[in-house]
């Protein structure tokens, strides 16, 4: 019973995307922030959330500034697929299992 009322649920497959995607994108955070701290890139953009005062600083871009801005493209796609899954799951709740904890 538990089986069908999560395999009929005409959410999950767009639960399952939002979670691929999230893997994918948190991965690549985790590569890009590595690549990042090796090579010393971190303080590149000296300023947040914009970097050289503007989104996209193509006078100022050189592979060390690529990566940090980079970086915190990724950082932003990762907050943005966790939140859009948190509020989509507060929207379905109803159509969640029987057996999950809800608040």
């Amino acid at each position: 019973m538990i089986k069908s009322q999560i395999y009929h649920s005409k959410y999950l497959p767009t639960f399952q995307k939002l979670g691929n995607h999230s893997v994918f994108a948190i991965i690549a955070l985790i590569v890009i922030g590595g690549t990042t701290r090796v090579m010393e890139a971190g303080l590149a953009c000296p300023d947040w959330p914009l970097c050289y005062g503007s989104f996209l600083p193509l006078n100022h871009m050189n592979f060390r500034v690529f990566l940090e801005w980079f970086h915190r493209l990724d950082a932003f796609l990762v907050g943005s697929l966790i939140l859009s899954k948190f509020v989509l799951s507060i929207i379905w709740r109803k159509e969640l299992p029987n057996w999950l904890p809800k608040t």
